[in-house]
């Protein structure tokens, strides 16, 4: 909005500033702000989930003694990539158009409900 404000929004009387985001700029905002948030709780994740599965087979119980055992054994296992990233595509693939259409939305009923969405130039 500050940058480009041609490009990325519609004017509002009723905001701040008398600009909100069009809805194709709220979808990228939200959809980059889901890539950001995934890539970096990412490995957080798949750490949680080995360590919920490691009771299951006496070969991975050494998984289950902590959060950051587990994840310094994924990483010296597997590395970055092959381990703490493992599966990270298809989690693009859901939590990019879910948080896209999330902020969206969230945005378009403050608008709706007449809430400041704007910022002030």
């Amino acid at each position: 909005m500050k940058y480009l404000p041609r490009v990325t929004c519609n004017p509002c009387d009723k905001n701040t500033g008398g600009l909100v985001l069009s809805v194709p700029a709220k979808l990228i905002c939200g959809g980059l702000a889901g890539a950001a948030a995934q890539s970096v709780s990412y490995p957080l994740d798949v750490t949680r989930r080995r360590m919920q599965l490691a009771m299951m087979n006496p070969d991975t119980h050494h998984f289950a003694k902590g959060m950051i055992s587990t994840l310094s054994k994924i990483y010296n296992d597997h590395g970055v990539m092959k381990g703490l990233y493992r599966g990270m595509s298809i989690n693009y693939m859901r939590a990019i158009p879910m948080v896209a259409v999330s902020f969206s939305v969230y945005e378009l009923c403050k608008q709706i409900l007449e809430l400041d969405t704007g910022l002030p130039l």
